[in-house]
């Protein structure tokens, strides 16, 4: 279960590195310069451990406890090596056979256990030749594996390079598209926005222009009816002007004309005084009339 969790946020986060890679620009050798030195200034700032810590401690004593092993180890590798010494010369039988190689025409005694040895040398050998010609295969089969290996790595680097080369032209092409398009939005939104601001304008001529008319007539009918209210009052003003320039003249006509002036007074005086008899007979005839009844 934790290996799998590992994995899968390993997973991810390869993805997140792969993408953060897809977006960034250039080669995979420039993206990769960065990265590098970014984790060696890493390093250097930060230490995996701190002096003083738990793990310091424990790492100390691993390495005590390392020496100590490989301190015994050697001294039980020179141990054993002078053991194996001692035991090849017995083995060997030189110290029965002392001055056997002085003597003449006696050969020199083989043990079955000098024999066995022989036997184990001869195998040695055949397993060692055994296992050159089988390190030899595996070199070449390493050398295979290696050619194989780089070979892949190149097929992968070429794939990657052209996955690469090709998102970049999808990318690219998209937006080429998108600007096309948005482009073609643009054009058709201006103009639709020009016909309409066309017909705003068009509509505003209209209705100033009417404006102005139902101005230019409402303020004709105005200014006639004032000039008309102006014409009454300047006739009317004229009129009295005459009517008092005509009583002037009358007056200056009877104060020059004093025959005129009498001759008018007496016939006005005879005609109220008849208007007075009158209007007195009439009302006594009504009185009568009122009596009888």
């Amino acid at each position: 279960g934790g290996g799998g969790e590992g994995g899968g946020d390993g997973g991810r986060g390869e993805l997140e590195e792969d993408k953060k890679e897809d977006d960034e620009q250039g080669t995979p050798w420039e993206k990769l310069v960065p990265i590098e030195v970014a984790s060696k200034l890493r390093t250097k700032k930060e230490k995996a451990v701190k002096e003083g810590s738990d793990r310091d401690h424990v790492l100390n004593e691993t390495e005590q406890t390392m020496k100590f092993g490989l301190f015994c180890l050697t001294f039980m590798y020179f141990r054993a090596m002078k053991m194996i010494r001692r035991e090849k010369v017995s083995w060997e039988g030189a110290k029965e056979n002392i001055g056997a190689e002085h003597a003449e025409g006696k050969r020199r005694h083989i043990t079955a256990e000098r024999k066995k040895m022989m036997e184990e040398e001869r195998n040695e050998a055949a397993r060692s030749r055994d296992l050159g010609k089988a390190m030899v295969k595996a070199k070449e089969g390493e050398e295979r594996k290696k050619l194989r290996q780089e070979k892949e790595r190149a097929e992968a680097a070429k794939k990657l390079y052209d996955k690469m080369r090709q998102e970049k032209m999808e990318k690219a092409a998209a937006v080429v598209l998108a600007r096309v398009y948005r482009g073609h939005l643009g054009r058709k939104a201006a103009r639709r926005w020009a016909r309409k601001k066309a017909e705003l304008e068009a509509m505003n001529a209209l209705m100033n222009a009417s404006a102005i008319t139902i101005q230019r007539l409402y303020r004709g009918h105005k200014g006639r009816v004032v000039a008309s209210e102006v014409r009454m009052e300047m006739a009317e003003f004229i009129a009295q002007i005459r009517e008092e320039e005509a009583k002037q003249d009358e007056e200056e006509y009877w104060r020059t004309h004093a025959f005129q002036r009498y001759k008018r007074d007496v016939t006005a005086f005879v005609r109220t005084v008849a208007e007075s008899v009158r209007s007195i007979k009439i009302g006594r005839d009504e009185g009568d009339d009122h009596d009888f009844s």
